[in-house]
């Protein structure tokens, strides 16, 4: 009987990446990701940083690492691979757009 092998699944890692959401879920993938080699990774949370509930850890970890932080962002509008963000208490309004997309709230 031949012996078992793991698996290696075969991974596509995107070149950017946009992590919409808060709390260390949402700094541990951005982190991860950036690790592995994602050239650019940004995270969109809707409470402003005096208010991000990620552990101070996982939120430094992840700035040393390279991820982009933007705060009091929501988002209004996806089309594709873009995301229309709105801001919570301003009038300010950005799109962005990213190979992956992924949701951590």
């Amino acid at each position: 009987i031949p012996r078992p092998r793991p698996a290696q699944p075969q991974i596509t890692l995107p070149h950017t990446a946009l992590m919409i959401g808060r709390g260390d879920a949402a700094m541990d993938l951005p982190s991860t990701l950036k690790v592995l080699g994602c050239q650019a990774v940004t995270c969109i949370a809707r409470e402003e940083l005096d208010e991000f509930p990620a552990s101070e850890k996982e939120f430094a970890s992840a700035r040393e690492l390279g991820v982009s932080i933007i705060d009091g962002f929501t988002p209004v509008a996806v089309e594709g691979n873009k995301v229309t963000f709105k801001h919570v208490r301003l009038s300010g309004v950005q799109t962005m757009a990213a190979d992956k997309i992924i949701l951590a709230v």
